[in-house]
């Protein structure tokens, strides 16, 4: 129900992700596909993980639009026409514009703080050193993406020992023939993540997805 009365349009995506994941992990191979083994089903998660990275990339670009036009510039015209009249009416929606401002505060936080950070919690404490988010209104939230709020926050290590964290939990997973519901489930929060940051800076965030974490670890001695 609470789905279904969202207007989160990642949330929906989130959603099919799931389905599309739970498809992908039947054992098809049960019903003539042979093609489609653990190898195959495994090779699933691992490009979701090279597509995350990217829509990171992706998203982190949009958050400096001339950067973003000039990338643009091999379009043929009426294309990158489109484009331009597709950013400038993006620019004028004030949800989508105050997430590229927390973008550009976020980046400028990693930068001068030469990869350290401002400290945990402290984004919104400092947020307005390094920039202002548009509008008439004073607007104090942390950047909506917890890759981008980890880098900013607690500095380049800290995201570093996280990474190797999730690729372990991956690696843990995968390496096992059974209970990858878990890692489903956090396919899911890492994409959500992406665009929001309660999984960081909430109670109910930070415990789904430490508890889908644990769940998935320990799958490892299951799984042997």
């Amino acid at each position: 129900v609470t789905l279904t009365l969202t207007v989160s349009i990642p949330a929906w995506v989130s959603f099919f992700i799931g389905v599309a994941f739970i498809v992908t992990s039947i054992h098809w191979e049960d019903f003539g596909l042979k093609f489609w083994n653990t190898r195959g089903r495994n090779l699933v998660f691992v490009g979701f993980l090279v597509f995350l990275v990217g829509l990171n990339l992706f998203e982190g670009s949009v958050g400096n639009k001339p950067v973003m036009l000039n990338s643009f510039q091999h379009l043929p015209k009426k294309v990158l026409k489109q484009v331009q009249d597709d950013m400038a009416w993006a620019q004028d929606d004030k949800s989508f514009s105050r997430r590229l401002d927390l973008l550009q505060i976020s980046k400028k936080m990693i930068l001068e703080t030469k990869g350290f950070g401002v400290g945990t919690g402290a984004f919104t404490k400092n947020m307005e050193k390094y920039g202002v988010v548009s509008g008439n209104l004073k607007f104090l939230e942390p950047v909506h993406n917890i890759y981008f709020l980890l880098l900013a926050e607690s500095g380049v290590f800290s995201f570093i020992l996280f990474a190797v964290l999730i690729l372990f939990v991956f690696y843990t997973v995968l390496r096992g023939k059974k209970y990858k519901i878990f890692l489903i489930m956090l396919c899911q929060l890492l994409f959500l993540g992406t665009f929001d940051h309660y999984l960081l800076t909430y109670p109910q965030g930070l415990f789904l997805f430490w508890l889908t974490l644990g769940f998935a670890l320990s799958t490892m001695h299951i799984n042997e």
